[in-house]
């Protein structure tokens, strides 16, 4: 049986080298590259994400009651008038308007 032997071209001298070759025996140049662009991609598929997704923090927070009781006063007759006024602004059957 003859013994095939697989080649591949080198990427910067473009000479044939046997395709297990990480370093090429004519230029010396390393032939790897694939997990770099495999780093690169997971590291910019981070950043995507992380700018789409906004950290996440975007929900507002519970802020504590802080109103004193004088301006619970003021809140609740500010309610009480504007019910009296719209009170004011229902009309019955056969009352006219000025």
């Amino acid at each position: 049986m003859e013994e095939t032997k697989e080649t591949k071209i080198c990427k910067y001298c473009q000479t044939e080298i046997p395709k297990k070759a990480k370093i090429c025996p004519n230029c010396k140049k390393k032939q790897g590259g694939k997990l770099k662009w495999i780093i690169i991609a997971v590291v910019v598929v981070i950043i995507i994400a992380a700018v789409a997704g906004g950290g996440g923090d975007d929900k507002p927070k519970k802020v504590a009651d802080s109103n004193t009781s004088a301006e619970k006063e003021t809140n609740k007759k500010d309610e009480t008038d504007k019910a009296e006024k719209k009170e004011e602004t229902i009309f019955k059957v056969g009352e006219t308007a000025e």
